[in-house]
């Protein structure tokens, strides 16, 4: 099964799912984002900021390029196009579902990195769609947080981790995007690249904390574990 899935993930998230040209983070940020597509700044100051590290305060997605450790990066409402790079240490917020960061072709959603010296990177209150692949991709060996999010797989997984020292998804909505009857009709899983097949992946993650998860709509599983450690409070793990 980790065979299978370990190809699956590095296919869907360094390569694009089949994509002849593979690409790195770098190259998913120059020219990644629909700029035209972005909202006018909103100088209201609303949302997280003052939930971050001391650091400074930014908006837009731009600002990712140069925020470090300690930054608070805020999206106003909007449609963003993925996939979008975090850096470690990085707090990454929105206004709810009305800023929704998305992928309509092959690939991720969010790259999240994470470092054990650089503090917790924590992404807070957005709305997130993939088309193929793996919504929300996390690596490194530090903290990350996941909190007040919406996530809508149509194929692929919702978040996939590897290696973490903590993971915490609070208050998060995942949600593959068809029926299991309809999903067992396509030969599941000969064609499980095809198909909503993971709600949340954590391989060799130190301490995954759950409170009031819901998973729903995954042809494989809702929740899938690896040599990691669990605490759930809450939530709903359905693979239907």
């Amino acid at each position: 099964v980790w065979g299978l899935l370990s190809a699956f993930t590095l296919c869907c998230l360094m390569t694009a799912c089949g994509d002849d040209s593979a690409a790195g983070p770098a190259d998913w940020m120059d020219g990644g984002v629909d700029s035209g597509a972005w909202p006018a700044p909103d100088t209201a100051g609303n949302g997280y900021a003052d939930a971050a590290p001391p650091g400074r305060d930014l908006e837009g997605l731009k600002s990712l390029l140069e925020a470090t450790a300690g930054d608070s990066v805020r999206l106003v409402p909007g449609t963003y196009k993925g996939p979008v790079v975090v850096g470690a240490g990085v707090t990454l917020f929105g206004e709810g579902e009305s800023s929704r960061i998305a992928n309509e072709e092959k690939g991720g959603v969010l790259l999240i990195n994470s470092d054990a010296e650089k503090g917790p990177t924590v992404i807070q209150k957005l709305s997130l769609a993939v088309h193929r692949g793996a919504a929300v991709v996390i690596s490194g060996n530090g903290e990350v947080i996941l909190e007040d999010l919406t996530i809508e797989v149509q194929a692929g997984i919702g978040v996939a981790a590897e290696g973490l020292r903590k993971l915490t998804l609070a208050r998060v909505r995942i949600r593959g995007k068809q029926a299991l009857s309809a999903l067992m009709s396509k030969r599941y899983p000969l064609q499980a690249i095809d198909t909503p097949l993971i709600g949340v992946v954590a391989d060799r993650v130190g301490n995954l904390q759950t409170t009031d998860l819901e998973v729903r709509g995954f042809a494989g599983f809702g929740v899938l574990l690896h040599e990691s450690y669990v605490q759930v409070t809450g939530g709903q793990f359905n693979n239907n």
